[in-house]
């Protein structure tokens, strides 16, 4: 039993990584969190097949019937067995899934989706997080600070050679991880505000 949860955890660390490198973590995770429920449904559902073929099969074996001179409760027997494999194998695996999504659904619960990204006048860069608050982000230590007015983190540091702005929004994504242990996330409904094209492909592989 150990061996083959090995196995199963070699395989699915491999179609880890490559969904992961195609399609990125994100993804990954929301498409293993949906996959336990699927698979119990499924494995439901071919148990219940394996059952009515196995009673088709019993009840045409009974009446001694027969489909182009061949026995058909034979035909039901196969696809009753074909259908109870396939329900034992799921059965199996349900346990190793159910843990999994778990993980996944735990991991999803600390991303925060960015609902704005942007450079103020002063050169001060703000990120707004999407229903969420960081009112005690300071206790970081590291010039990061939560601007209830708009309702944004703000790196304290202006923007120059020095702190530019991706070093900034990548000092916010650290605060907020340490002190919160949340991840930051862009997504495709981030606005952007005084953000060149060039910055906000970097900030977005982030």
């Amino acid at each position: 039993m150990e061996k083959r949860i090995s196995n199963l955890e070699k395989q699915f660390n491999k179609r880890e990584q490559k969904y992961c490198a195609k399609h990125g973590r994100l993804k990954f995770l929301k498409s293993v969190k949906n996959s336990y429920p699927l698979l119990l449904t499924a494995t439901i559902l071919y148990g219940v097949c394996a059952f009515c073929n196995l009673i088709m099969a019993l009840g045409l074996y009974f009446n001694d019937a027969e489909f182009f001179n061949f026995p058909n409760y034979i035909w039901y027997f196969s696809l009753s067995g074909l259908f109870l494999l396939t329900t034992v194998i799921w059965a199996i695996n349900l346990p190793f899934y159910k843990r999994k999504s778990k993980e996944c659904k735990d991991e999803l619960a600390r991303y925060v989706f960015v609902e704005k990204v942007a450079l103020d006048e002063n050169g001060i860069l703000y990120v707004k997080p999407k229903n969420y608050s960081f009112e005690m982000i300071y206790r970081a230590a590291m010039s990061v600070y939560w601007q209830t007015e708009k309702l944004s983190l703000h790196c304290n540091f202006p923007i120059d050679q020095e702190w530019d702005v991706l070093r900034c929004y990548k000092q916010i994504l650290s605060a907020a991880k340490d002190e919160y242990g949340k991840i930051l996330k862009v997504d495709s409904n981030t606005v952007y505000e005084n953000i060149d094209n060039e910055t906000k492909t970097k900030i977005e592989k982030e």
